[in-house]
């Protein structure tokens, strides 16, 4: 039975081979026939033009005047016709009228395209390869739900077909047969990835472990690119990408399995990614980020709640995931700009995986387990903010990423400090709304130094959106602890100095008003009875101090010299009155709080 079984699936294999094999062979001689009758015809031509065009040559006037009698030589006669030759010679043509002008050759047009051989060649054998692909994937499966044939001799057959199949299109590597010799070897290729993934993940043989699927697969992908860059066909790299990505949902197993999953996904952009730079195909890499954020979401969709990943440390392996395929394209974006190939597509990629990857940190804050760990899950978030930035500096046109991802950040942080926000996770959240200030400025900064960018007009919103933020516990928590001045402070230096890097004064006077509405929100909480008022009142203090040292250091340093005298009551529009208002209201301010108080 199963001898027969085998003859069968040989004589399908033949079956749908041999025709393209045929009509690859006839196609070839039929061409060569026309081409050999063309240069023949051309030959006939050029012998008939040229006996027709066949004049006989013209006497030389050197002859003729050889035949005519010399008189006999006179030495002063023969000076006198060597002096009248002298003189009879022409002068010499200008140097401009002997060099020729090299016409200029226009650029040959493009050749139209041949609707007729796209449709009746190339669109069929490339729908009868992935159909041949389908066939044996589906066959495959069929033998799984059925156990028609030994699982061993399944994966055998599997891996003869693959190799026949790529083995037979290098044969037919020739410029006639070049559209059947990709579809050969982009068909095979899918086959050794389908029989592969089945061996690792369906039936678990000893052999196919981790370490060795992992290399093999990797042999394959590089096999795959490499044909593509052999062949100088894109057709073969776009089909063994949707193969590639095609390959786990045709033969999923209803299992979780994210190592092996993703770990070949990862191995196929790799490949492709590697293959575009290589041959400037820049749509492979809107393929291969499209399909890696596909099986992202299926893969969330599917097993995040039934497997409980929200649970215990099983959500590093979803973080590991989104950030990780954001650093890879991260990588490439690096790497072509290095090698000088950089490009718009994959600009593009890059930044949608990082939204991707952005998005999962909102989903994962909306499971509770995930909100009560502040530190993992703010840790992530800025993993995947600092991709971002990393991108800005990468590419300066980008600057508008720091602006967005900065927004996101915060509106994720001050959801989670409305809702989940207690008096154990206070530290854990102070550190965080610092480390968003500081990374936001920090690159601006960066962007300034190392690429000549001016610091755009948003980048003083984040130490006052940091503030925004310290806000909130103000207001929601009660028995507030000390240690949140000492944060306050670092943000207003941050945003002094950012001040000063733009000769801007504005931004001081922004983080002024917060840190005064933070200080009256504390004194407004403390308890009738005065008990901490005292410190209250020195932490007033101090920032006041502070703030009039900061605002004339920084007023002094942005007038300029030969300017006319700043009015202390003139137009607050005025940069130079305002220059003087500055640290006049970082001295009456904190005094009227107090009033207020």
């Amino acid at each position: 039975m199963e001898l027969l079984i085998l003859m069968v699936v040989g004589l399908l294999i033949a079956i749908c081979v041999l025709p393209f094999v045929a009509l690859a062979k006839a196609n070839s001689a039929k061409r060569g026939l026309d081409d050999l009758a063309t240069r023949f015809s051309s030959l006939e031509n050029e012998v008939r033009s040229l006996g027709r065009h066949t004049t006989p040559a013209p006497k030389s006037e050197a002859a003729v005047v050889a035949v005519k009698a010399v008189p006999p030589p006179v030495p002063t006669t023969t000076a006198a016709l060597i002096g009248q030759e002298k003189e009879s010679v022409p002068p010499p043509i200008p140097e401009r009228f002997v060099k020729a002008t090299v016409p200029q050759i226009a650029a040959p047009a493009r050749p139209p395209i041949n609707w007729e051989q796209f449709m009746g060649a190339k669109l069929f054998a490339w729908i009868g390869g992935l159909a041949l692909f389908l066939g044996v994937a589906f066959f495959v499966k069929y033998s799984f739900e059925h156990n028609l044939i030994p699982p061993e001799l399944r994966v055998a057959i599997g891996f003869v077909i693959g190799v026949s199949l790529v083995t037979g299109g290098l044969l037919l590597k020739r410029k006639e047969n070049a559209v059947t010799a990709q579809t050969l070897c982009a068909t095979g290729t899918l086959v050794l990835y389908a029989v592969t993934f089945a061996c690792r993940s369906y039936y678990h043989f000893a052999f196919f472990g981790l370490i060795p699927t992992f290399l093999l697969m990797t042999l394959i992908t590089a096999v795959a690119f490499l044909l593509a860059v052999r062949l100088k066909a894109i057709v073969v790299a776009v089909l063994g990408i949707a193969g590639g990505f095609l390959t786990p949902v045709l033969l999923s197993t209803g299992q979780d399995h994210p190592l092996g999953l993703f770990g070949y996904i990862a191995l196929l952009d790799i490949g492709l990614l590697a293959v575009a730079q290589r041959q400037r195909w820049n749509a492979l890499p809107i393929l291969g980020g499209i399909g890696t954020a596909l099986m992202q979401f299926a893969w969330v969709t599917t097993f995040f709640v039934p497997e409980k990943y929200f649970a215990g440390n099983k959500v590093l392996v979803v973080m590991a995931v989104f950030a990780g395929f954001q650093g890879l394209f991260l990588a490439a974006v690096g790497w072509a700009r290095r090698t000088g190939r950089m490009n718009h597509e994959l600009l593009a990629c890059a930044l949608g995986l990082a939204a991707v990857a952005m998005c999962s940190a909102f989903y994962l804050l909306s499971f509770e387990t995930i909100a009560q760990r502040p530190a993992l899950l703010f840790s992530y978030l800025f993993v995947v903010d600092l991709g971002v930035l990393a991108l800005t500096l990468l590419e300066s046109r980008l600057v508008i990423l720091d602006a967005l991802a900065g927004l996101a950040a915060f509106i994720l942080l001050a959801a989670w400090t409305n809702y989940d926000l207690t008096t154990a996770h206070l530290y854990t959240a102070l550190t965080f709304y610092f480390i968003f200030a500081l990374f936001h400025c920090a690159t601006s900064l960066a962007l300034q130094r190392l690429r000549s960018v001016h610091i755009p007009w948003w980048t003083h919103a984040f130490p006052a959106l940091a503030l925004l933020l310290v806000l909130m516990p103000i207001f929601q928590l009660v028995g507030l602890s000390i240690v949140i001045w000492p944060l306050v402070l670092m943000v207003d230096l941050l945003a002094i100095v950012l001040a000063l890097a733009t000769a801007t004064l504005l931004p001081i006077l922004a983080v002024l008003l917060l840190t005064l509405v933070a200080i009256g929100g504390w004194l407004l909480r403390i308890p009738t009875e005065l008990s901490g008022l005292s410190t209250a009142l020195f932490i007033l203090g101090g920032f006041a101090i502070f703030f009039l040292v900061a605002a004339s250091w920084a007023s002094r340093r942005s007038i300029t010299a030969g300017t006319r005298a700043p009015k202390l009551f003139g137009d607050i529009t005025d940069p130079g009155n305002f220059s003087v208002q500055l640290p006049a209201l970082s001295a009456a301010l904190p005094f009227l709080l107090l009033i207020m108080a």
